[in-house]
């Protein structure tokens, strides 16, 4: 009988320890996030939201112009050749 990590026998327990230790790291982390996290209120999360979205959308059109700008440049270029 081939002895693996997924055969139980006398020998080999690291399957039940290794569901022991993941059962014990879900069970902290839950905790942690439970009791110990400190989550932000509703607006502070509105108001970060509203700056992370107009910052996406300026750095957004700053890479569009850019776009824009290299590719007609680009064509400009070409045309005189």
């Amino acid at each position: 009988m081939p002895q693996g990590a997924f055969f139980c026998n006398s020998e080999s327990i690291f399957p039940i320890k290794m569901l022991e230790r993941l059962n014990l790291y879900l069970t902290e982390s839950y905790n942690e996030l439970k009791n110990n996290v400190e989550w932000p209120s509703w607006p502070s999360l509105q108001s970060t939201t509203i700056v992370v979205l107009v910052a996406t959308l300026v750095i957004a059109a700053i890479i569009f112009l850019m776009d824009a700008t290299g590719g007609s440049l680009l064509r400009y270029i070409y045309k005189l050749a």
